[in-house]
């Protein structure tokens, strides 16, 4: 592939932001119409970064919490909470089993491209139990193995230069056989694979681009091995596109 860094690595034109935040307005929401949300849920959402989907559907539900381990994160959500019309939402820093949260208190989980930060598995699904009202659902989202070993090592590797708090992503078989084992009844689970550019991954996880010049040294090696075929990595319209699988599921 003969490739043009500087072009991948350089800030965004605005149309290519613009169009950008269209496709994550409707990725929130396909992610919304598959939890079922209604006016009257009380939401949970574990990992909320910057509160950026809770703010998509504050005015379709009753209230909103939103937890994330960055205060960073936390910080400039409860920011722009303050400059919003609506409230009815609230913001917490810290780790999911420290903080004053009433069992019972909501009706579905959210999770959306956190699970893959996770470390416990079985410690997390338990608290997040724990916040469930009885017969409230939980609904999680998050990018899983692709089923292809070397593809799935480079996409770790990968992941940790995204985001400093990734871990691994899971397969699907070990995602259910764990939330099964916490007693969650399935209601709906989906499987799709996208191609997603390089400039949509730094558009959601901006802290990468000051890791710029790592990430470029890994995929020039990926690329020069040839280790994967254009079925996985392909370089189109001056821009890199990965194949990548997700998965989500409903249950309660």
């Amino acid at each position: 592939m003969d490739i043009d860094w500087g072009a991948l690595l350089r800030p965004y034109l605005k149309k290519e932001s613009d169009s950008l935040k269209l496709r994550q307005e409707s990725e929130y929401r396909a992610f919304a119409d598959f939890s079922r949300l209604s006016e009257e849920d009380h939401v949970f959402e574990f990992g909320c970064r910057k509160g950026e989907f809770l703010f998509y559907i504050a005015s379709k539900i009753k209230t909103g919490c939103g937890v994330d381990i960055s205060t960073e994160d936390i910080l400039e959500a409860k920011k722009n909470y303050s400059e919003r019309a609506f409230r009815n939402l609230q913001f917490l820093s810290g780790q999911i089993g420290s903080l004053p949260l009433l069992a019972d208190n909501f009706s579905i989980i959210l999770s959306r491209f956190a699970i893959h930060k996770i470390y416990e598995y079985d410690k997390v699904f338990s608290e997040l139990m724990k916040l469930s009202s009885p017969g409230g659902r939980l609904a999680l989202k998050d990018q899983i193995m692709f089923g292809h070993e070397t593809y799935d090592v480079f996409w770790n590797d990968f992941g940790r230069l995204l985001d400093v708090g990734h871990n691994q992503f899971a397969s699907r078989e070990f995602l259910v056989d764990r939330l099964h084992s916490m007693g969650l009844d399935i209601m709906e689970e989906i499987q799709l694979t996208r191609w997603v550019s390089l400039k949509e991954l730094f558009f959601l996880n901006p802290r990468a681009m000051s890791r710029g010049s790592d990430i470029q040294n890994l995929l020039k090696k990926q690329i020069q091995s040839m280790r994967f075929s254009a079925d996985f990595i392909k370089y189109e319209m001056d821009d890199l596109w990965f194949r990548i699988k997700y998965y989500l599921i409903l249950g309660s």
